[in-house]
């Protein structure tokens, strides 16, 4: 195949991901420039992954050890939510063997009932960092000597800036060219297509471009791109990020917390805290959010950043030879980590198509994009539809319009149903980022999902496959209420991770006051108590 030569406008995370997708897939047959004005910088306001970072990490090639090491991150299970509804916090988690456990069989309608989902995440345990996960569910079972890892976690926390300079060492190491640069003019030929670059120290030319200029968009603008605003279901367009320093242990899960015009994040890194609070301009200001951030966390803040942005998408992601990734090409909020699940799904689809593409897989992969993306934009609308009227924002929440594609999920739930991957408008393909378990998860939590009706269903089901979706209820709800011992602390993992990489090993932590022992009868006497009737635990949280 001839050589193509590709152009990566910015850097960035998405820019990074997209250009070294490429480049392995590719290998020789592709050269690849990065144009990054350092003067530009990144914005660095720390971030979450969803599952899809582990996907990119082993098309990679790249161990856990090095992305912790390297990035200074931790694991993360999923999301924990305060106040979002009254007086309730609950957890979205995602991640392979939480997921199992949380989201249940597809047919298991009183686990998914949110209430009865609780968990502490501040330890990493047995379940996910024994290569067999399965061995945690029968007592006896577990090797007493385990090699550490985190088999079940597939999420992370980052440290934005050391992400980058990660970023910056794996392109550098696969031969991709790095450029300070900036652009000052695009131009086109007769065609319509992307020319050249006309540039601050001299002038680029390639066969194809990559748009990852963030929010200016600077080459798709110029081929006629159109943003469509989510703006209308989605109201908040403003945030003020700030780091605040080191934990003794840290959280496994990113903290969403409700504020009075909008939510507060907290993802823990390894050294310090990325946090934010997006707001509603129309009901707050941004002295005034750092001031209520201030209240409630007792302690000043020292913002790092303002980031002002319209929610939505491009109506179309590649024009032409330029193709939209990032911020470049779409971005609903910072909720549930959507914008490099996104951008690396991007990549993996858009790898298929490059050589020697035609305007029929360009429509293709556009529709593709744009599936994905109303995708996320029903998910994160979800969690604003609950049951909290105590302040203007969250009463205006209440009247927001909504899709139709949401209101058909609503119908689903309040006729006694559970979604499946089927059900997904537009339908679920391997690049979309949210499956109907998720969807079904915040529904339950939210008190969306009829109940009554979908236990007379959950009732109709074969007795044979019940009670097999009751034993492994019975043991993923012991485990989650905190009778499996912690095996050792966030923190401690990460440490012993960045000092010995895969040479660490731990024993069975009887400092904890629990000998191996022990734990195997508490497990028997724990799980005894575990009955149909409401699936009964003892919660510790």
């Amino acid at each position: 195949m001839k050589k193509i030569n590709l152009i990566v406008a910015g850097g960035g995370t998405a820019g990074f991901i997209t250009a070294l997708i490429l480049k392995k897939n590719y290998g020789e047959n592709i050269n690849i420039k990065m144009l990054i004005p350092e003067k530009i910088g990144i914005i660095g306001v720390g971030e979450g992954s969803t599952e899809h970072f582990t996907d990119f990490r082993h098309f990679m090639g790249v161990s856990e050890e090095e992305l912790i090491s390297k990035t200074k991150a931790t694991g993360k299970a999923g999301i924990k939510f305060v106040d979002w509804m009254k007086d309730k916090t609950y957890y979205h988690v995602i991640s392979g063997d939480f997921q199992s456990i949380h989201a249940g069989d597809d047919k298991c309608a009183e686990f998914r009932i949110g209430n009865k989902m609780y968990s502490n995440y501040d330890w990493i345990p047995l379940s996910i960092i024994n290569d067999d996960v399965e061995q945690t569910y029968e007592p006896g079972k577990v090797a007493e000597n385990i090699q550490l890892k985190m088999s079940g976690l597939y999420q992370y926390h980052f440290n934005t800036f050391e992400m980058n300079k990660w970023l910056t060492e794996l392109a550098n190491q696969n031969n991709i060219e790095l450029i300070d640069d900036e652009i000052k003019e695009v131009r086109l030929n007769n065609n319509g297509e992307i020319d050249e670059l006309i540039c601050e120290k001299g002038n680029h030319k390639a066969d194809f471009y990559i748009d990852s200029t963030g929010f200016k968009r600077v080459l798709m603008s110029k081929l006629g791109a159109k943003w469509i605003s989510y703006g209308d279901q989605l109201p908040l367009k403003e945030a003020i990020a700030f780091p605040t320093g080191d934990t003794d242990n840290y959280a496994i899960t990113t903290l969403a917390k409700a504020m009075n015009s909008g939510w507060r994040w907290r993802i823990p890194t390894n050294g310090r805290h990325g946090n934010g609070y997006i707001f509603d301009t129309d009901f707050i200001t941004k002295d005034q959010a750092v001031d209520e951030v201030q209240k409630e966390m007792g302690h000043d803040i020292n913002v790092g950043k303002n980031i002002k942005f319209d929610p939505g998408k491009l109506d179309k992601v590649w024009i032409k030879n330029c193709y939209a990734v990032g911020l470049s090409a779409n971005f609903i909020e910072p909720l549930e980590a959507t914008s490099i699940g996104t951008s690396i799904n991007q990549a993996f689809a858009f790898m298929h198509y490059l050589p020697g593409y035609t305007q029929k897989d360009i429509d293709v992969l556009n529709k593709l994009v744009d599936g994905i993306m109303n995708n996320v934009r029903d998910f994160v609308r979800l969690h604003y539809i609950n049951d909290r009227r105590d302040t203007p924002f969250w009463r205006k929440c209440a009247e927001l319009p909504m899709s139709d594609s949401l209101k058909h999920k609503l119908d689903v739930w309040k006729n006694g149903k559970l979604l499946r991957d089927m059900d997904i408008d537009g339908g679920f393909t391997h690049y979309t980022l949210f499956k109907a378990d998720n969807f079904n998860m915040i529904a339950a939590h939210h008190g969306l999902v009829n109940e009554d009706k979908l236990k007379q269903y959950y009732e109709a089901t074969n007795t044979n496959a019940k009670n097999r979706t009751l034993n492994k209820i019975a043991f993923g709800k012991f485990r989650n209420s905190g009778f499996y011992t912690p095996f050792t602390t966030h923190k401690d993992y990460i440490k012993q991770i960045c000092e010995k990489g895969d040479h660490y090993k731990v024993q069975w932590p009887e400092h904890l006051g629990m000998t191996f022992d022990m734990w195997k009868e508490k497990y028997k006497e724990q799980t005894a108590e575990i009955g149909y009737n409401g699936i009964r635990t003892i919660d510790r949280t």
